[in-house]
């Protein structure tokens, strides 16, 4: 168990390093899109506990939506779930 979890691992890492370039490309036309420069700006000038806030309340958000959909998954409603997934 312990070879496979290596084994992918590292086919993890080598994928992430193959793909490093494209996806900060990706990621820096995706603030340009949704023009985040403001809160890019803002969020480069605070404290290091307000950037925590920050990055807290989406993914508090999302675990909050999975629970949900969970519950959902788990009570029946597969499609209600599925939907609210994605």
């Amino acid at each position: 168990m312990k070879k496979i979890l290596f084994s992918f691992l590292a086919v993890t890492l080598i994928i992430e390093e193959w793909l490093w370039d494209s996806l900060t490309a990706f990621g820096r036309s995706l603030v340009r899109w949704l023009k985040l420069q403001p809160f890019e700006r803002w969020l480069s000038h605070t404290t290091p506990n307000q950037a925590l806030v920050a990055f807290s309340i989406p993914i508090l958000i999302a675990t909050l939506i999975n629970f949900v959909v969970i519950g959902l998954l788990t009570h029946g409603f597969i499609l209600q779930g599925f939907c609210l997934s994605y």
